[in-house]
């Protein structure tokens, strides 16, 4: 037999005062509440305590279409079950965090048996309810401010942690400009390997190319790396650097390539387009010349080679050596 919807604690959720809350509420909240209420997981709706029901619908209203996640909780007064309710952005869910966000909730709350239902339409967050089963020895209590934290830590995506490095490196305004631009254009292989901070001076690199400049460098050494060891970053809009083209270049000035990583950083039009090559670099400079110095004079080095101005010859040794930049 089908449940009716119990209405009086539809009404008692919409008229209970409170501190928080203010006196008019805008057009469209007793909507979005009935909505909230409507949607709420059934069996839970018919046991709840109306004070937590009522904390829980407002806390659902306040949050909007905010993208953040929330965690709601009531616990069974028998002490059988906990019942959560997490709301995290639409696009973040995913099976992978669905399991991640169970095993937290199992940690925390000492749970023998989850079941959890997902609501993904209506609105631009989607809702998990997970329904904890308590083991006998589960503990007495929780902090449910620290379990929400865990929650939005384990839901963080690279994406997130892009933006917020942007934004702080290079101001709010500037930041974001630079993550709509960018923030979607990393392919997988780039994001597994390069943490979202060290993107951001990628970021500046390829916001700096243009058809007039269509080559950026970057010599750095790797932290935690052995002596000898280097990184070079080559950055080509529009187009490739083929290996058989770089590969003897770098052997002429002294290094020896180990490795190299290809990244296509999606561009509107294919034009646009930047290719970023990660090449891990073996060799040995003269001692006096300090890391500043030697990333300059190699950049300049390889950029004039690259562009024809300078002979690829083992001459160009002489740039890790005496401090000197190549001649014709």
């Amino acid at each position: 037999m089908r449940r009716a919807f119990p209405k009086h604690r539809c009404f008692a959720a919409r008229s209970k005062p409170s501190r928080s809350a203010p006196a008019r509420r805008p057009a469209g909240t007793a909507k979005a509440l009935q909505h909230t209420l409507e949607t709420y997981p059934r069996d839970d709706l018919f046991q709840i305590p109306e004070d937590a029901l009522y904390e829980t619908a407002i806390g659902v209203l306040a949050l909007g279409d905010r993208h953040r996640l929330r965690l709601f909780t009531w616990r069974d007064p028998f002490d059988r079950f906990v019942s959560c309710l997490v709301y995290v952005p639409r696009e973040s869910y995913s099976t992978e965090l669905r399991l991640k966000f169970q095993r937290i909730l199992v940690e925390a709350l000492g749970g023998a048996h989850v079941d959890f239902d997902a609501l993904l339409s209506g609105t631009q967050l989607a809702r998990i309810h997970f329904m904890v089963r308590l083991a006998p020895s589960h503990p007495p209590g929780f902090d449910r401010k620290d379990l929400e934290r865990r929650l939005a830590a384990a839901a963080r995506r690279w994406d997130d942690d892009l933006r917020d490095a942007l934004v702080e490196s290079e101001g709010e305004a500037r930041g974001l400009q630079l993550e709509r631009r960018w923030g979607h254009a990393f392919p997988g292989s780039y994001r597994e390997r390069v943490p979202a901070r060290a993107a951001v001076h990628d970021i500046r690199k390829m916001a700096a190319l243009s058809p007039d400049q269509p080559l950026q460098l970057a010599l750095y050494w790797p932290l935690g790396g052995a002596d000898g060891r280097l990184g070079l970053k080559v950055y080509r809009l529009g187009a490739p650097v083929v290996l058989s083209d770089s590969l003897p270049m770098l052997e002429h000035m002294g290094m020896r390539v180990l490795a190299e990583y290809n990244h296509r950083i999606d561009g509107a039009a294919e034009s646009e387009a930047v290719y970023v090559h990660d090449f891990e670099l073996e060799a040995h400079a003269a001692p006096e010349i300090d890391p500043e110095t030697m990333a300059r004079l190699f950049e300049d080095a390889f950029a004039r080679v690259f562009r024809g101005e300078v002979e690829s010859d083992d001459f160009n040794r002489l740039v890790l050596w005496p401090a000197s930049p190549p001649t014709r």
